[in-house]
């Protein structure tokens, strides 16, 4: 079964070593770890890959925290993305 990560933070390289982008950070040495390379996807990163012989698809979105996390339809756009990508391989 596919899975997703999802890793928060806050786009830009002013946030990259901030506590802000731990979320970013984690699935960037996940994505080291099993050999997977991030694509840009209408403003998000994601990076398929594979772990322990199943699929599992890295997202970072491209949006701030504060915007993900306030806006309820953004919160919705992501899960969905996220679900779309795991379950299709692919978003439209």
């Amino acid at each position: 079964m596919a899975q997703a990560i999802v890793g928060l933070g806050n786009p830009g390289p002013e946030y990259r070593n901030t506590r802000h982008n731990v979320g970013q950070r984690v699935v960037d040495a996940l994505a080291h770890r099993i050999h997977a390379r991030f694509e840009r996807d209408s403003g998000h990163a994601v990076a398929p890959g594979r772990w322990q012989g199943e699929p599992l698809y890295l997202i970072k979105p491209g949006s701030f925290m504060n915007v993900i996390w306030t806006s309820r339809w953004a919160r919705c756009a992501c899960v969905s993305r996220a679900a779309r990508v795991a379950t299709t391989g692919s978003a439209p």
